[in-house]
C-alpha cells in the first residue's frame, strides 16, 4: 500500500512512535511476566476471528486470569503503537497486575497500517470484544461485566469502540452496557495531517474515527489517563484528554481524569502496570466501583 503524497509524514510518523514503542518494549520486558504464576494463569495465542481477511498472527489474544476466585469482572485491553506498530504484549504488565487484583484481563493483538486502514483497526477490537464476551465465561469470569482499556493509540480505539455504537452492534452488543473504559495517553480527535497515512486526507473519516464526537449522556463511564510528560508531536495529548474530558463532563458522562506524575508517554503504562502503585488503585477502584 502506498502513501505517496504523505511519505515524509508517514515516514516521520513512524520514526517517532518507533521510539515510543522501543521504550513500551523495554518497559514490558522488565515489567511484564509472561509466564503462569501462582497469582495469575496464562493462555497465550487464542484465535479471537477467523472469518474474512482473518491474520494468523494479528487476530490472537492473551487470557490473564486470577489463580483463585471466579466471576471477575474482564477487561479487554487494547496495545498502542500509532495504528503501525506493537503488539499484545505491550501492556502484558497491566494485564497480570489487573489478574493479580482480581480482575480477568485479554490483550489483544489487531492489524496495522500499512496493511489496513481506519476503520479496520476498530473492527478487530470489536470482534474480540465479542469473542471475549461470548467466550471468557467457560474461564470463570463474568465477561457481561465488561470494560475496554488502551494505551495511546488503544486508547483511541478502546474509546472509539466504547462510544461509537456501529462497531459492537454488528454483534449484538449494545456499547451502552459497558462496564466502562479506561483510556490512557490517547489521541481522541483525528485533526492533523500527521494521521493521514492511517485515516486517509479525507476530513469526513477523521470526523468520524473521532472519539470525541460520540460522546452521549448514554456512554459508558470512563477513566481518562495522561502523563505529566506526555507526547506532544504535532498535537498535545494532554490537550487532547482535557478536551476529551471536559466534553465527557459536559454531556453527563461518569467521567474522571487524572494526571500520572513524573511519567512520559512510555512510562506511564510501566508506572500502571506496577504492582503497588497508586495509578494502579485508582484504576481497580474504578473497575470495582462500576462491576
Amino acid at each position: 500500500m502506498r502513501f505517496p503524497r504523505t511519505k515524509n509524514i508517514y515516514c516521520i510518523l513512524i520514526l517517532a512512535l518507533l521510539i515510543a514503542s522501543t521504550g513500551l518494549t523495554a518497559c514490558a520486558k522488565k515489567m511484564g511476566r509472561l509466564q503462569t504464576t501462582q497469582d495469575v494463569r496464562v493462555i497465550s495465542n487464542v484465535v479471537y476471528y477467523e472469518g474474512k481477511s482473518k491474520d494468523a498472527f494479528r487476530h490472537k489474544l492473551d487470557i490473564y486470569l486470577p489463580r483463585s476466585g471466579k466471576n471477575w469482572p474482564t477487561v479487554v485491553l487494547v496495545h498502542g503503537g500509532a495504528w503501525v506498530t506493537g503488539g499484545k504484549n505491550l501492556v502484558g504488565n497491566v494485564a497480570y497486575a489487573l489478574a493479580e487484583n482480581g480482575v480477568a484481563c485479554v490483550s489483544i493483538n489487531y492489524r496495522l497500517t500499512p496493511r489496513v486502514k481506519h476503520p479496520e483497526h476498530a473492527k478487530d477490537v470489536a470482534r474480540a470484544v465479542a469473542w471475549t464476551q461470548k467466550n471468557l465465561g467457560q474461564y470463570g469470569a463474568d465477561a457481561k461485566t465488561l470494560f475496554l482499556a488502551g494505551h495511546s493509540a488503544g486508547a483511541h480505539l478502546a474509546s472509539l469502540v466504547g462510544l461509537d455504537g456501529k462497531y459492537l452492534k454488528k454483534y449484538n452488543i449494545d456499547n451502552r452496557r459497558l462496564a466502562g473504559v479506561i483510556a490512557i495517553s490517547g489521541v481522541y480527535e483525528i485533526n492533523h495531517k500527521v494521521f493521514e497515512p492511517v485515516f486517509s486526507e479525507d476530513r469526513k473519516i477523521w470526523r468520524e474515527a473521532s472519539p470525541i464526537n460520540y460522546v452521549k449522556r448514554t456512554s459508558p463511564p470512563f477513566l481518562v489517563f495522561f502523563a505529566e510528560n506526555d507526547m506532544n508531536i504535532h498535537i498535545s495529548l494532554i490537550e487532547q484528554a482535557e478536551d476529551f474530558y471536559e466534553e465527557l463532563e459536559k454531556t453527563g458522562v461518569d467521567a474522571r481524569i487524572k494526571e500520572i506524575r513524573r511519567t512520559n508517554h512510555n512510562s506511564i503504562i510501566g508506572q500502571i502496570g506496577k504492582r503497588q502503585s497508586a495509578t494502579l488503585d485508582t484504576m481497580l477502584d474504578f473497575i470495582d466501583e462500576h462491576s
